[in-house]
């Protein structure tokens, strides 16, 4: 055994090429050919060989074109890495087939197993012996109609979507060259049959039915099942007409893999004692191919109301001809059973709120009972893909959840006895009114990869997380164990896998790039820090991949392309969108193709604030809900206003070509991460605890509004090298269009009201003036109509708000200061760290001293002076 208590990793042979054969020319003329290297798999127990790329030996999918390359390529790509080896990716177009004759060989001796001595006498085809020295794969001219994989007989055959380890060891006893082989297909495939037959019969004679985890209701399921292997003939060909075959020796039905659209020839066995799919029972199935009656209707029905255990129960009583009230259907044997009774309503809710504990997938969040559903969504590109949410129940789902987890009996005086009844609306509607004080558990949001908590623990066991509130649903995503403990060197070995996802991008700066790179570690590990940024992409033109770097923080963070919404026309309408998401516990934000600057107080409150209200549709009431929630925005020369400017981290893409849509890459980079999740993740988070390990040594001072984020994710990049994503705050704050707009009005203020003291309705009359040839100041003019034009006039109202909310905002050294009231208008003041000279306006008040005086706004006295 190793340190890590697994089997050691194999030893094989140091990669120097393939000797030069007939059959590796036939290989070579294709640019099929990848990289691979050993994996150990903790969920298989077992070292792995997964496809590396040919070009950047990262794992990929073997059938992705763009990740194959030439023997060349590949070959210097696991020579220069120090990879296992090389691999070869069957195409449809390659003519090849690939044939694997498992655990046949003792790789000490060297010798066969008389089955397959008796494939290689044949002679048929070339034949090399695999990477273990275990097995003996062959390669053959021509492509088999559908493919066959039977571990007990240890064969496999391929035409197309494989890819297939190649080491060169020719096999003593083939020819070199590839050839046609069918007596040896032929033989392979007699021999799966005969052992499959005899397999089937055991695993049947065997096999006792599939348990189910114990659940309300499950009598009435288990006496449905029971009465339908009882009774094959009344319901498989209905299910399965036509296809479904009876095989009158054996009293049992198959439906054969053509018949189910399997590549596989792997078919369905439904008998009394059991049913059994062979096409998944060695290929990682949970059940290991056992299914009931119930899962075969689930699985092979069309009718949606069947695909649930309940229609598909319902379905084959009917089938059956028995009601299903005579199997055991109305009364949840083994749940609790809740009397409700008049006087009594408190203890029958406490008891409805222990039922659902023990029936678990039901939670409290924010007031509101819920539960965990899927939801369309669609992509920048308009794709649709769904998306984990959290769902409110509603007082009609809220009851049918209650009746799956208990019995609710009421006494009915004609019978003397108490009856089954459904959950009464009154015990249901106190539940939901009590929602704030139940006892529930509280569920902050919904994860799908590990991630951190907030102490910096390492979150990677799925189901629901108590001490933070997080329920991990990895989806059926294997991730590598993570380290809890990495050394700097492996956070920058991580940093490095994380770069490469970015490759392609134009970035105009490493700033520019450091925004990105934090954007990803960021969105693995939101929903543990109280604040983050919004995280901004910019370019000149469309095309240039904005809403690519924003898939990829989402397929990282979530495994699917980011939902997107689009920029409302007003903060209320934003308000709107936003808050609903974020009540469906919607664990990343996307704005795309922004048009208008990114501004508002809800945005400002969502970046902030570890809770927002927000008001549900359709109700007058406003609830908290968490804001943990990654914002991300994209937008062809992207403006952030006003006080966000401090909030969003913009990266800036140039491609510097006309049309970047046009340009050619290496590969696709939402493909790639969605290939390589799951050690992205790992990486993400592999940069993460080897900086809190190392004790987070202060990088930079911590950005305001977000200093826990900027010392445990900021500062973990900065530590690596990384340039510092802060510094692309500047930019976003020079094209800042409200502090334009307050810089012209500044400006031109300076060179035409300079030191004097002037009100609102004067400043309008002033700005509006005219000559002989037109507006005596027309730059002034324009630059008020921006920040107060109604109807193409100067609004007093508008400009005496907008006065009021610049009033103190420092501006290109000069602010506005208001300094008294004059004729029941406000009196304004330029201020500044310089003299400025006066025009020869309104005089009176602090204007008739004619000199200097120091503002004590806030400022040194001896500093900053008022003219």
């Amino acid at each position: 055994m190793s340190d890590h208590g697994h089997a050691p990793r194999p030893q094989i042979e140091k990669f120097n090429g393939l000797r030069p054969s007939a059959a590796a020319e036939r290989l070579q003329k294709c640019k099929q050919w990848l990289t691979w290297t050993y994996v150990y798999r903790s969920e298989k127990d077992k070292w792995d060989k997964p496809p590396h790329s040919a070009r950047t030996g990262t794992p990929v999918s073997g059938t992705d074109p763009d990740n194959w390359d030439t023997y060349a390529v590949a070959a210097a790509t696991a020579a220069r890495m120090g990879l296992a080896g090389i691999g070869f990716a069957l195409s449809k177009d390659d003519g090849l087939t690939g044939i694997d004759l498992d655990d046949c060989r003792d790789p000490a001796t060297g010798v066969v197993a008389p089955w397959a001595a008796e494939i290689i006498a044949l002679g048929e085809t070339y034949g090399e012996v695999s990477p273990s020295g275990c097995g003996i794969r062959l390669f053959a001219e021509g492509k088999v109609a559908s493919a066959l994989k039977f571990d007990p007989a240890g064969v496999e055959i391929y035409g197309t979507g494989r890819y297939l380890t190649v080491t060169g060891r020719h096999v003593t006893g083939t020819p070199d060259k590839i050839a046609p082989a069918p007596r040896t297909i032929d033989d392979l495939r007699r021999r799966v049959e005969t052992m499959r037959s005899a397999v089937e019969a055991e695993k049947i004679k065997q096999a006792p039915s599939p348990k189910k985890a114990k659940r309300p209701g499950s009598d009435f399921f288990r006496n449905v099942n029971d009465a339908a292997l009882a009774n094959l003939p009344a319901w498989v060909p209905n299910l399965f007409p036509v296809v479904a075959r009876f095989v009158s020796s054996s009293g049992i039905y198959r439906v054969s893999s053509n018949d189910l659209d399997r590549d596989l020839e792997e078919d369905l066995s439904i008998t009394p004692g059991g049913i059994v799919d062979f096409g998944v029972a060695d290929m990682g199935d949970p059940k290991q191919g056992k299914r009931t009656s119930i899962d075969l209707v689930i699985e092979h029905s069309d009718v949606p109301e069947e695909k649930t255990p309940l229609g598909a129960a319902h379905w084959l009583c009917a089938q059956l001809g028995v009601e299903p009230a005579e199997v055991g259907f109305g009364r949840n044997r083994g749940a609790p059973e809740i009397k409700v009774v008049n006087g009594a309503i408190r203890e029958a809710v406490d008891a409805a709120e222990d039922a659902l504990i023990a029936l678990g997938g039901v939670f409290q969040r924010a007031d509101q009972i819920v539960c965990l559903g899927e939801v369309p969504m669609l992509t920048a590109h308009r794709r649709e893909v769904s998306a984990r949410r959290i769902l409110p129940l509603g007082e009609y789902a809220l009851g049918e959840r209650l009746a799956e987890a208990a019995t609710f009996m009421t006494f009915d005086g004609r019978i003397e006895d108490f009856k089954v009844v459904d959950p009464p609306t009154k015990i249901v509607r106190t539940m939901m009114e009590r929602a704030a004080r139940c006892r529930l558990p509280q569920l902050r949001s919904v994860i799908s990869a590990p991630t951190l908590r907030h102490d910096g623990s390492l979150l990677s066991q799925p189901g629901y997380d108590e001490s933070t509130g997080l329920f991990f649903d990895p989806a059926g995503v294997a991730f590598p164990t993570i380290e809890q403990r990495p050394s700097r060197q492996a956070a920058l070995v991580a940093l490095d896998r994380i770069k490469l996802l970015y490759e392609g991008f134009p970035f105009v700066t490493e700033a520019d790039r450091s925004v990105v790179l934090v954007a990803v570690v960021t969105a693995c590990v939101r929903q543990a820090l109280s604040t983050a940024p919004i995280f901004g992409a910019s370019s000149p033109t469309p095309g240039t991949g904005k809403s690519k770097l924003t898939d990829t923080y989402s397929v990282v963070a979530t495994g699917r392309e980011a939902g997107v919404i689009a920029q409302a026309g007003n903060e209320e309408e934003l308000e709107k969108r936003l808050g609903g998401m974020l009540l469906q516990g919607a664990s990343f934000l996307a704005i795309d193709n922004c048009t208008a600057p990114i501004e508002g107080i809800f945005l400002a409150m969502l970046l902030t604030q570890t809770e927002v209200q927000v008001r549900p549709l359709g109700t007058s009431r406003a609830v908290a809900v968490p804001t943990n929630a990654f914002l991300a925005v994209t937008g062809n020369n992207l403006l952030v206003a006003a006080d966000l400017t401090r909030r969003v981290l913009v990266s800036k893409l140039d491609a510097r070509v006309e049309r970047p849509e046009l340009r050619k890459f290496d590969f696709d980079p939402v493909k790639r991460a969605k290939q390589e999740r799951p050690e992205l993740v790992a990486a993400a988070l592999t940069i993460l605890l080897a900086f809190n390990h190392a004790g987070r040594p202060a990088q930079a001072d911590p950005l305001g509004s977000f200093e826990t984020w900027s010392r445990s994710v900021r500062d973990a990049l900065i530590w690596l090298g990384c340039a510092d994503p802060v510094d692309t705050m500047e930019v976003v704050r020079a094209e800042d269009p409200r502090r334009r707009e307050r810089a012209a009005v500044l400006a031109n203020w300076r060179d035409i009201i300079g030191m004097d003291r002037i009100t609102t309705a004067k400043l309008i009359e002033r700005a509006a003036a005219r000559g002989p040839s037109g507006f005596l100041h027309p730059e002034c003019r324009e630059a008020l109509l921006s920040v107060a034009g109604q109807a193409g006039s100067i609004d007093t109202r508008r400009l005496g708000r907008w006065l009021g909310q610049s009033a103190n905002a420092i501006t290109d050294g000069v602010w506005l200061e208001q300094v008294g009231i004059s004729q029941g208008s406000s009196a304004w003041r330029l201020c500044s760290t310089a003299p400025i000279p006066s025009s020869g306006g309104e005089k009176g008040g602090l204007g008739d001293l004619g000199g200097l005086f120091h503002s004590t706004y806030g400022k040194s006295q001896t500093d900053l002076q008022v003219l």
